[in-house]
């Protein structure tokens, strides 16, 4: 499940995503994107959160209380640009695809987030029991007596990681011949979703679903993909298995893979990922093989799932 849909549809680099907080601050990056010759600006990268652009999710009784507050506060709009490199599709006009420039917008939508601290009823009892011990009174009154009171308080736990989930993602993009906006057309549509569900204390099941329409080839790409992943909050151990299928016309492209994998949890920001598998031929023949046969390894921000 991309975080930014909109710079996954284009591949674009998610490394230097710039956080459009309020409204207004949105309004001037979306400007910042066309040129003053009207074309559009490559290398761009945008994310807001409904959090940053409309100022919610700042009153905690009321986002603990109200779903639709959770909601608009955990939607993000996404907006990336990027020179295509590919050079293998010609645009309509003739111009060669290196000579053209992707633009995509995208849109991501959290309808459940077990995993939210601000939910978490353990995480409500601790504030609830912080204010009463070490009241915030203290905290202007005498700011280190209320630092040492706070050390005195149990030490506040994450909630579940394998709490449940739903997210819902979709991107489009536009190709631009020269990067001009007047010479644009629709390029790809996607979309994503995934949910999550809780097994007992330490296992999850995982699935996931993406769709691909490209309007170049009129090419139709689905996939699902299910995980069952067990174990703490340091190493989790999975075994996942996908299915993607390119034009569901046609048998040939059917296509499969499966996977053993080890999620370690090297500091707090990042993971190492590390997996052996393989794909399988689902084109309908007898001699359709499954081979255990290739072995990956990552750094993640964050363990994840995938449907290719």
């Amino acid at each position: 499940m991309p975080d930014a849909p909109a710079l996954t549809l284009i591949g674009a680099d998610t490394s230097k995503i710039q956080d459009a907080g309020p409204l207004l601050q949105f309004g001037a990056a979306l400007l910042n994107t066309i040129t003053p010759q009207g074309g559009i600006q490559s290398g761009v990268a945008i994310e807001a959160t409904g959090k940053g652009l409309f100022n919610l999710g700042k009153d905690w009784t009321k986002y603990r209380s109200s779903y639709l507050e959770r909601f608009f506060a955990r939607m993000s709009i996404s907006i990336g640009t990027t020179q295509e490199t590919s050079g293998s599709t010609m645009m309509s006009t003739g111009t060669p695809m290196e000579e053209t420039t992707l633009g995509s917008i995208g849109l991501r939508l959290v309808f459940i987030d077990g995993t939210d601290p601000l939910t978490d009823p353990a995480y409500s009892q601790h504030v609830l029991d912080a204010e009463a011990k070490c009241p915030l009174s203290q905290a202007i009154a005498d700011p280190a007596a209320h630092a040492a009171c706070l050390k005195t308080l149990p030490q506040l736990t994450a909630p579940a990681w394998n709490a449940t989930t739903l997210i819902f993602a979709a991107a489009t993009s536009g190709a631009f011949a020269d990067g001009k906006l007047s010479q644009g057309q629709l390029y790809e549509t996607a979309s994503w979703l995934t949910f999550g569900l809780g097994v007992g204390a330490n296992g999850q099941i995982s699935l996931v679903g993406e769709y691909m329409r490209s309007h170049f080839s009129s090419q139709n790409v689905g996939a699902m993909g299910a995980r069952f992943k067990y174990g703490g909050n340091s190493i989790r151990g999975y075994i996942e298995a996908s299915y993607a299928t390119a034009k569901p016309d046609d048998v040939d492209n059917r296509r499969g893979s499966a996977m053993l994998g080890l999620d370690i949890k090297i500091t707090d920001g990042t993971w190492l990922n590390a997996s052996v598998g393989g794909d399988y031929d689902l084109s309908g023949s007898p001699f359709s093989v499954f081979s255990l046969a290739s072995f990956k390894y990552a750094f993640a921000s964050k363990p994840d799932i995938t449907t290719n």
